[in-house]
């Protein structure tokens, strides 16, 4: 039986530090698929994937997290 993959996406306008954490966790956890956003309208367009979670960070270069709510 395939076990369940969870999705995560992760926004944050370090691209470094999105990218590097991406890659730790998946590197971690075969079963966690991790997508990225830099910016609250990229972000927007990754929920219409409908993340299992979403980590974010409050302060954006072209916004704030609370308008992913």
């Amino acid at each position: 039986m395939a076990e369940a993959v969870t999705a995560v996406l992760l926004v944050d306008d370090g691209r470094r530090w999105v990218r590097g954490t991406r890659d730790v966790r998946t590197a971690r956890d075969r079963q966690l698929r991790v997508t990225t956003a830099t910016t609250v309208a990229a972000a927007t367009d990754a929920l219409l994937t409908a993340p299992d979670s979403v980590v974010c960070d409050y302060q954006l270069d072209d916004g704030d997290g609370l308008r992913l709510s």
